[in-house]
């Protein structure tokens, strides 16, 4: 019987959530398929981004994994974002492995990112119809022609899930 190990994530949320989230269901079952399909790392770490990342459950276990993560979302919710990653994986934040930076989609210039990204990760961005054209434009600012782009999002009755493969589609095969 091989050895079995326990990881508790505490994760700290917005108060005035009164049921589950989207963005941590589909941040947790992007986690979850990570954990299962991102390739075993050896030699250096991959380079890789969180867009909207929210809580920071995926890319804090994408770290875990091995590669080098960049948690990003808006400033008003990186302090958030700071404290699961200091509550749950101080030694990666300490070692360099994660940490978070603020970033709105869109922006090319003048930014703490720096492309290009082995892995990009989006869990629950596609909502927002007018949100599309900024977020493609920060994807190939970030993605270098061999980037993969790992997307999980909750299912919406709305316009911007298939506006999103229509345009993506157009610069990414």
């Amino acid at each position: 019987i091989g050895a079995v190990c326990f990881i508790v994530f505490v994760i700290a949320q917005i108060r005035f959530f009164v049921r589950v989230p989207p963005h941590l269901r589909s941040g947790e079952v992007l986690a979850r398929y990570l954990e299962s399909h991102f390739p075993r790392v050896t030699g250096n770490p991959p380079k890789c981004v969180e867009l909207g990342c929210g809580l920071g459950l995926a890319g804090i276990v994408l770290g875990m994994l091995g590669a080098r993560v960049t948690l990003t979302d808006l400033e008003y919710v990186l302090p958030l974002v700071v404290q699961n990653l200091e509550e749950n994986v101080p030694e990666l934040v300490s070692s360099g492995m994660l940490d978070a930076a603020p970033y709105s989609w869109g922006t090319t210039e003048q930014t703490p990112l720096q492309p290009p990204y082995d892995h990009i990760l989006l869990a629950d961005c596609i909502y927002d119809e007018e949100l599309i054209a900024p977020l493609l434009q920060s994807l190939r600012f970030l993605c270098a022609p061999d980037s993969t782009v790992w997307v999980c999002f909750e299912w919406r009755l709305c316009e911007a899930i298939p506006t999103f493969f229509r345009e993506v589609a157009q610069y990414f095969s």
